[in-house]
């Protein structure tokens, strides 16, 4: 470094000739949901006198505007000073106050602010409802610069900036953690019968399930029953039910350690 930094950090971009754009937020995918969390970056005039913004931001890989595009919102009084300033810009399509950005070119420019005053722009990259996530797109790095000059020069000076890296990976990438689900059906219920057939409907595979039926007052009816190995989707045992006198009784299966019950009712014959 040839001059020591100090502020505002536009002198050091002019004396050490460095864009200060230390600062990268990272986001792995929006193949899912289409769209990234939104992002409020400061922005205004670090300067004593009055100046001019221009607020650029490029993509040097552009093949993300074939999957998506990006929309960027300004905090209320650095939108009206963007549009007292001419409303000067390119490379977008503005929808009230909100630009939609489609393809590389953007910049907003002329928006001119007292010393020391201060706003937010709000960004968000999104999918278009069409793009389809199928293959990893690789990383995306969108630079945010912004830039300012003396309003009587019209020298523009590098102030800073930051930067967007997206990992667009395909949505096979984010599968949601399995959960073992298991449900059973037990018919007839009631029943007047000597045997009930239970059907099973799990998630998994399992050779470890067993099958309980339990009283009023959690006393065990009948000696637990191995049901073998159960296999993903539907199953089907039948139970021997003959030991049991009129009332109501709670079977329970248990599988993976996880309890899974079900309440049936016997019928006086």
């Amino acid at each position: 470094m040839t001059f020591p930094e100090i502020i505002p950090t536009g002198v050091n971009v002019k004396n050490n000739n460095n864009i200060v754009t230390h600062n990268t937020a990272v986001y792995d995918s929006i193949g899912t949901n289409k769209k990234t969390p939104e992002w409020v970056l400061r922005m205004g005039n670090q300067w004593s006198d009055e100046r001019k913004i221009k607020l650029t931001i490029d993509n040097p890989v552009t093949n993300y505007w074939d999957l998506g595009y990006y929309v960027l919102q300004l905090e209320p009084h650095i939108y009206t000073a963007w549009e007292e300033g001419g409303s000067n810009g390119e490379g977008f399509t503005l929808d009230g106050n909100t630009f939609y950005i489609y393809d590389d070119g953007f910049f907003l420019d002329n928006i001119v602010l007292d010393p020391n005053e201060w706003g937010w722009a709000h960004f968000q990259f999104r999918l278009y409802p069409q793009t389809v996530m199928d293959e990893d797109r690789g990383q995306q790095l969108f630079r945010f610069v912004q830039y300012s000059a003396p309003v009587s020069t019209g020298v523009e000076e590098a102030d800073g900036g930051f930067n967007f890296l997206l990992n667009l990976k395909p949505d096979t990438a984010y599968v949601d953690p399995h959960i073992d689900s298991l449900n059973f059906v037990i018919a007839p219920n009631p029943t007047s019968g000597s045997t009930v057939n239970v059907g099973i409907t799990t998630n998994f595979t399992t050779s470890s399930a067993t099958l309980y039926i339990y009283d009023n007052w959690g006393y065990s009816m009948i000696s637990p029953m191995g049901l073998g190995t159960l296999t993903e989707g539907a199953n089907s045992r039948t139970v021997n039910i003959s030991g049991l006198s009129a009332g109501t009784y709670t079977m329970v299966i248990v599988a993976n350690g996880v309890n899974y019950s079900r309440t049936f009712i016997v019928l006086n014959e």
